[in-house]
């Protein structure tokens, strides 16, 4: 990377910060750091970005681009597919003028 004058930015994908232990996070920058990785622009956590990312979310569904999984948790892991078996698709209506 440096020999192309590229930089490295480390984000980590802290989907639950309540429940990031940071043993966890030390562990994950003395790997990185022993590849050879510096990031000179700071450590990034995704959940640093969850307003913005919400706000593309809720953009996309508006444009039909996504849409909103209302399904039960229940629901969503029966429908999970795994080794053996593919997930299991749920039909969406199609919207007006689609």
């Amino acid at each position: 990377m440096k020999e192309f004058g590229g930089r490295c930015n480390l984000r980590l994908d802290d989907t639950n910060p309540a429940k990031e232990r940071v043993e966890y996070i030390d562990a994950i920058k003395r790997d990185v750091e022993w590849l050879g990785f510096d990031w000179a622009q700071g450590l990034r956590f995704a959940s640093d970005y969850f307003e913005q990312l919400y706000a593309w979310a809720c953009h996309l569904v508006r444009i039909g681009k996504a849409c909103v999984d209302d399904r039960s948790a229940h629901d969503i892991r029966k429908g999970k597919g795994n080794e053996s078996r593919p997930e299991q698709r749920v039909p969406r209506p199609q919207r007006e003028g689609k």
